[in-house]
């Protein structure tokens, strides 16, 4: 699957959700909430950000990993390595969870 197939999916999945929208940050295509975002596809999976207690949990887990950019590790990112369609339906109320957590403003 490519990162184009993985993004129409994320569109499909994400766009009729109350309050997300699209922008280009970080050089990504990104979904936002208000103008903050939740969630971009990076190197072969999904990014998305959580409170650094829940992205310790999936780590644990092995369902993700901290994101790093340059040489700083994003304790409020993780990275899921969901390449496929199915992976990431399964993932939905993840991704709802991202959303609500980004627009808390926490």
């Amino acid at each position: 699957m490519t990162n184009h197939d993985l993004q129409e999916t994320l569109n499909a999945l994400l766009d009729p959700l109350p309050g997300v929208g699209r922008k280009k940050a970080f050089g990504h295509d990104s979904f936002v909430v208000g103008k903050k975002v939740f969630l971009f596809i990076h190197k072969g999976g999904i990014v998305l950000k959580l409170p650094g207690d829940r992205i310790r949990e999936l780590i644990g887990k092995k369902q993700a990993t901290f994101l790093v950019m340059g040489k700083r590790t994003m304790k409020e990112w993780a990275v899921l390595p969901i390449v496929t369609p199915a992976a990431a339906k399964k993932s939905l109320r993840l991704f709802k969870e991202s959303r609500d957590f980004v627009a808390s403003g926490a």
